[in-house]
């Protein structure tokens, strides 16, 4: 039997629920191999835990830490690597984010993000403020991002980080295409496209796209508007964060 702890969280009110239909899933992603799910079960940091058994279990660990990678100890950090995280307390303080990154330990260790590195990465050096960023890029609790480890202080257990490359990337990337989106935090996929399908908007997307099993983002044709989209499928998520990212409001802001 194999055991892995994935860089993949359920949370929220209905985080069993949701645990259940990453089975689902996790039992498609797994579908041809000889083996057996056993186990789906929540760290008590809400990383999801699986045990596989069978023939093919070597092959199912290495699929599953290959799609969604795992948690590791604070001793197997190193200088720049680049690891997947998930957002924290992102209202909560004004000089940096602090992300889950994965880290097994007794005591909690998270990366931080500083606010100077923000805005050289994302704003040109412009003194923004970290509320405006974060409304400017959809950045929410729980959200997904990969960041590059900065630097480790191994005596006081710290870790700081940037953005890295292939996140600045994808967030240009959305910047050029001029499409509008809203970034939807602690839902199901199948719940969020039932809930635009009755609001009678499929036809003003061109995609829902993952960014992590509870975190998509709601792609606008061109012409559409983010913000009334939001204005009729809002009180249907009450669960749920939602943040806009909008192409020509970040390009007023950042010039």
């Amino acid at each position: 039997m194999k055991s892995i702890t994935l860089l993949e969280k359920s949370y929220g009110t209905y985080k069993v629920a949701a645990l259940n239909a990453f089975r689902r899933n996790l039992s498609k992603e797994l579908e041809g191999l000889e083996v057996q799910i056993k186990k789906v079960n929540l760290h008590p940091r809400n990383w999801i835990t699986v045990e596989v058994e069978g023939d093919d279990e070597e092959a199912a660990y290495n699929l599953l830490q290959h799609y969604y990678g795992t948690t590791c100890s604070f001793d197997q950090l190193e200088k720049d690597q680049t690891r997947k995280g998930k957002l924290l307390q992102t209202g909560k303080y004004g000089y940096g984010f602090f992300i889950d990154i994965g880290i097994d330990s007794a005591k909690i260790i998270d990366a931080f993000i500083p606010l100077y590195a923000l805005r050289q990465q994302l704003a040109k050096n412009e003194k923004l403020p970290l509320r405006r960023l974060s409304n400017l890029y959809g950045f929410l609790d729980n959200l997904s991002l990969e960041v590059r480890i900065e630097s480790i202080d191994r005596l006081q257990r710290k870790i700081q980080v940037v953005l890295s490359d292939a996140q600045i990337n994808t967030f240009e990337k959305w910047i050029r295409s001029k499409l509008e989106r809203l970034i939807v935090v602690g839902v199901t996929r199948h719940h969020l496209k039932k809930v635009i399908i009755n609001s009678g908007h499929l036809r003003d997307i061109t995609s829902i796209d993952r960014l992590g099993f509870l975190e998509e983002m709601i792609i606008c044709k061109r012409g559409t508007n983010a913000p009334g989209i939001l204005s009729e499928i809002g009180s249907s998520l009450p669960e749920s964060q939602i943040q806009l990212f909008i192409p020509t409001k970040l390009e007023a802001y950042i010039s």
